[in-house]
């Protein structure tokens, strides 16, 4: 009796990989874009408050926003494995399920 470590994948096509690799790529950009605006945003609360440095509403908005950015993320992340470039050793197994989990994570607690 012996183990198959074969890990079927649904196929995908070159244009679905372009096109999760494009959601990904925007998703990233516009996330590294709302981290700058934190930085640059003029204070609308004391250091202290939980939402610093936006107000309670700017938070919200904001944290929904980098909400659906990882979510955009873990696009990019499904299609690296169904393309097969994740390959098939345990290391890259595991490593992709944890960056999938963490991207999801984030979303949700965002």
């Amino acid at each position: 009796m012996s183990l198959s470590t074969d890990v079927s994948r649904p196929t995908i096509t070159a244009e679905q990989v372009r096109t999760a690799g494009w959601i990904c790529v925007i998703g990233s950009l516009l996330g590294a874009a709302s981290g700058f605006y934190l930085v640059l945003v003029v204070l609308a609360v004391a250091a202290g408050r939980f939402s610093y440095p936006l107000d309670a509403a700017g938070f919200s908005w904001l944290q929904a926003w980098f909400a659906v950015q990882h979510l955009a993320l873990v696009v990019g992340l499904v299609a690296l494995w169904r393309s097969g470039a994740v390959g098939q050793s345990r290391g890259g197994r595991i490593g992709h399920l944890l960056a999938v989990g963490g991207m999801v994570g984030l979303a949700v607690t965002e």
